[in-house]
């Protein structure tokens, strides 16, 4: 029986981390589906399923209406809805969209235009429920909705809509789309944060789109205007009409009055359709992809154009007289779309050639001359240092274009506010505007004329930059003049911006984003970067562990000291870079309440010949490090950006950005479970590992394993505080009796679905957080776990002390677990307690090889009982005595400990049903096992779970 025990204990732990994907949702044969008959959204759902839109489950002929909808499904509604296509490479980059996911595509699409745009934190959790608020978000985005006036005091719930859905609830609510779940008492509720159904997704669809034009030209038209009558008088609205982007057909959309009715009339290719309503004020607005929505007034006709999306505008750069079409109204990379040349003679010109002429937007009092944008709409990140109302502000706009104004004046750089701000960078997981400021007292009394102290920069040209992050390539023109008000303007100008979105996204495909409560902005060093600039070498590491955080500039000489105290100088290490710059996994950028993370080491090289120009670049380090003051020292800085520009004038200059994995970390405890794969072709094992920095890593296979023959692996390296010095390890194979192929897929379904977690962990006044993440392909999931290394630490010495724990040797190398007698698991509605009638001192889990006598031994050794009062929590009370064996080492509880856990709501029947099922087969067990992990794990999934550590001597 204690064989048993511990097969049931470690297939709990294997099969609580497992996890594996959810298959996507294909059509079935026909639009008619078996379980939709006499729905309410029958009608939505089998227009939507006949436009290829919504989709059954293949061969089943089901539809689930009442199921709730994936975010990934969700996704592929979006982007199969307005046609958008798939890409080689994406802007946007998530860290649980694997590439070769089925969803991919259809969230990076998505993502690509702005209608979703994660979670925040750099995930997208595909495989989660949308919750209400998140469907109506995203519908509303893709629709290009706008202008909502509801009052969302008339529910009851009202109060409760995130921030960020406010807008796009309003106006689903306006158009009639959504209308609340009404109450006994009358009153309305709108449950923003529960999941949405297929059949709700159907259903507003059908609300908000009267008539729909798919890629192939087909026409479908809204339930809301066909049923009950020909002619649904004054009740009809006729809210849009969409057209897929990918439809090639050119598509006519007609308003007309006849006899005091309206007549809407769509043309498509072959395909026409013509509405009659009684409400005279039907004013559709067309919707054409992603593009903007354009309303049709009675007596208009419009054409939409195959591909056009965004209206014409003359730019005027053919040879010939010519047209561009050209995104004006929107805030999307300025990129012709189309060209066309009005002499009828011309043939040397290619008639539909996409052309992406380069545009820095120069801005005139706050407009771009050249096509209108405001800077608020050509912004992507926007930085600036002002002092004396004289500013240096830096813009790059959203066509990965660069502008530096530099003000002439001069500046006394006693009190000076330096600021950042970054709009819609949804690669950093930013929606909106993240802008944070701050003022603060330098203690200089200098009174310097940049004029004169940047010279050069006045006096720059021209110049390029050729960067090369990881094999993507993007060139930069460079440009300098001084405008009407005397300020220095340098623009840079990528060659083409397709490959400048290419570059970006590699550059942040190895930076993950999480936020931040308060608004802060700050840069923190990772231990272990540097900086080589030609023979001297600065290095953020000296004799220590900690990161550098440069923060807090209220306060400039503590900031001097923590800066002195982590870093050191020495001579370069190579001189075949003038300048190197090292970033170590782990760097943070903040901006308000975004904060970006550098997952990879990034290694920066500057060309060195051009860098050789530069006067006193041999020593510029080592002069900043000895300057007197803090004006010596700026001084000095802004003699080397003067140089710098000088040398760049007229130059060439090349960067390279290289990413490497970081350095793998020593491992502190290591758990493995394999078994022989059901195919007989070879086996697969399940492990987890924590690292010595305390983080975890857990990898679990999606195959089918045969649970006949399973070896265990236990694995300790260095745990002083358990008594142990190098390695221990110990593995035994066992034979379950088990005859069953177990997919693991099938029985852990809540697993398959893990999402994240957060765990904090208290043992008195210490305490630490872990956050589990996921992230899965169709072979493997693997669970990462992070945690504050120091927080971590404090924690870990807390349980394992003196006072805590004892350790000994053992002569034989054996792996065991002893409770002691008292201890027991409290469920909230069952106590299983390991103490009744049981004249042994402990219960061992050892000896596998005997499954039958080890499960006797349990049995005899442990009762479960129903609880007079059902709790809302999970107790394990760990009596003192009970050991922990692995390999020699054997550790044993001094004091008694409770353990509490908060945040998991279990089934009231787990420890009954797991007592009916020993008396069972080894089958039947394992299966009740992994039913009660189901339970946990599903409990878990998102939720923010505390475990309190308590000893009592």
């Amino acid at each position: 029986m204690q064989k048993l025990k511990k097969v049931v204990a470690l297939v709990l732990t294997v099969a609580m981390l497992m996890t594996t994907m959810i298959v996507p949702v294909y059509a079935a044969t026909d639009a008619s589906f078996k379980d939709t008959d006499g729905h309410w959204a029958e009608a939505a759902v089998e227009r939507w399923a006949t436009a290829k839109i919504l989709e059954g489950d293949t061969g089943t002929d089901s539809f689930r209406p009442n199921d709730d909808m994936t975010r990934a499904e969700l996704a592929k509604v979006a982007s199969v809805l307005l046609g958008l296509q798939a890409k080689d490479s994406y802007s946007k980059s998530f860290t649980d969209v694997p590439a070769n996911a089925w969803y991919a595509d259809y969230v990076l699409s998505c993502a690509e235009i702005g209608i979703i745009d994660g979670m925040g934190d750099g995930t997208y959790r595909p495989q989660a429920n949308v919750t209400r608020e998140q469907a109506f978000t995203i519908i509303s985005r893709a629709l290009q909705l706008q202008g909502g006036e509801a009052d969302l005091a008339a529910f009851t719930d009202g109060n409760k809509v995130s921030d960020w859905a406010v807008e796009h609830v309003k106006n689903l609510i306006s158009m009639k789309a959504v209308e609340g779940y009404k109450m006994a008492d009358g009153s309305a509720s709108l449950k923003p944060q529960n999941n949405i159904t297929r059949a709700e997704v159907a259903k507003i669809l059908d609300y908000l789109i009267s008539v729909y034009v798919a890629a192939d030209g087909s026409i479908t038209v809204s339930s809301m205007l066909t049923e009950g009558s020909e002619e649904m008088g004054n009740v009809v609205v006729i809210n849009q009409i969409v057209v897929s982007e990918a439809n090639d057909e050119a598509v006519t959309v007609k308003v007309t009055e006849e006899a005091g009715k309206t007549v809407i009339t769509v043309v498509s290719g072959s395909n026409n359709v013509e509405i009659t309503t009684g409400n005279t004020d039907a004013t559709p607005t067309v919707v054409v992809g992603n593009g903007n929505p354009t309303e049709v007034e009675k007596g208009d006709s419009i054409l939409v154009e195959p591909g056009e999306d965004h209206e014409g505008d003359d730019y005027g750069k053919c040879t010939h007289v010519s047209k561009v079409y050209d995104c004006k109204n929107c805030a999307v990379a300025h990129v012709a779309k189309e060209v066309v040349c009005s002499d009828e003679n011309c043939d040397s010109n290619e008639l539909g050639q996409v052309v992406e002429p380069a545009h820095g937007h120069k801005m005139v009092n706050g407009v771009c001359e050249c096509c209108g944008m405001t800077v608020a709409q050509a912004m992507k990140f926007h930085a600036w240092v002002e002092s004396n109302d004289n500013a240096v502000d830096v813009y790059v706009s959203n066509d990965y274009a660069a502008q530096i104004t530099v003000d002439p004046g001069k500046v006394v750089a006693k009190e000076v506010t330096i600021g950042v701000e970054m709009q819609n960078v949804g690669s950093l997981g930013v929606n909106g505007v993240k802008k944070h400021e701050q003022t603060f007292n330098t203690g200089l009394n200098g009174d310097p004329e940049l004029k004169v102290w940047l010279k050069n920069v006045f006096e720059f040209k021209s110049g390029t930059v050729n960067a090369n992050i990881d094999g993507k390539e993007v060139s930069y023109a460079l440009a300098g003049s001084t405008n009407a008000d005397g300020q220095a303007v340098i623009t840079a100008t990528p060659s083409k911006v397709e490959a400048a979105r290419t570059a970006w996204g590699e550059l942040t495909g190895h930076v993950a984003t999480k936020e931040q409560a308060e608004s802060d902005s700050y840069i923190n060093i990772a231990n272990g970067s540097y900086m080589i600039v030609a023979q001297e070498k600065l290095c953020f590491e000296k004799g220590t562990d900690k990161d550098l955080k440069l923060d807090n500039f209220g306060d400039l000489d503590a900031l001097e000291a923590q800066i002195r105290s982590l870093v050191q100088l020495t001579g370069a290490q190579k001189s075949d870079y003038e300048a190197q710059f090292f970033l170590a996994a782990g760097t943070e950028l903040a901006v308000s309440n975004s904060i970006a993370v550098l997952e990879d080491d990034c290694l920066v090289t500057v060309d060195a010949d051009k860098l050789g120009q530069v006067e006193g670049i041999d020593t510029i380090l080592s002069e900043l490090r000895d300057a007197k003051s803090g004006y010596e020292m700026a001084e000095k800085v802004v003699k080397l950006v003067n140089e710098l520009v000088g040398a760049a004038n007229g130059s060439t200059i090349d960067v390279n950005f290289t990413f490497s994995e970081p350095v793998q970390k020593d491992t502190k405890f290591y758990f493995g479970v394999t078994a022989n794969n059901a195919d007989g072709n070879g086996t697969t094992t399940v492990d987890m590992e924590v690292f010595d920095d305390y983080s975890l890593e857990i990898n679990l296979p999606m195959n089918k394993l045969s649970a006949k023959l399973v070896t265990l692996t236990a694995v300790m390296k260095n745990v002083g505080s358990l008594g142990v010095n190098g390695e221990r390890s110990h593995t035994q194979t066992i034979d379950t009796g088990m005859v069953a192929t177990g997919d693991l897929a099938v029985w852990m379904k809540n697993a398959a679905k893990f999402e994240n977690a957060t765990i904090k962990v208290n043992v008195g006044d210490k305490s630490c957080t872990y956050e589990l993440v996921s992230d899965m392909d169709a072979d493997w999931v693997t669970i990462t776990g992070s945690v504050d290394e120091d927080a971590a630490r404090g924690v870990w010495h807390a349980i394992v002390n003196d006072d805590t724990i004892a350790t000994k040797t053992q002569e034989v190398s054996d792996s065991y677990i002893k409770i002691a007698n008292g201890s027991y698991i409290n469920t909230g509605a069952e106590t299983l307690k390991f103490e009744e009638d049981f004249e042994g001192e402990a219960l061992v889990l050892d000896n596998f090889s005997d499954l039958g006598a080890l499960k006797a031994s349990i049995k005899e050794a442990v009762c479960a009982v129903k609880n007079a009062t059902v709790g809302e929590e999970v107790t394990l009370y760990v009596a003192a005595g009970t050991e922990l064996a692995v390999s020699n080492s054997v550790a044993t509880l001094k004091q008694d400990c409770k353990i509490t856990i908060k945040g998991i709501n279990l089934d009231d029947n787990l420890l009954s049903e797991i007592r009916e099922a020993s008396n069972g087969g080894n089958e039947a067990l394992v299966k009740a096992l992994f039913n009660i992990l189901n339970d946990f794990v599903g409990a878990a999934n998102g939720a923010n779970v505390t475990v309190d550590v308590e000893f009592i001597a």
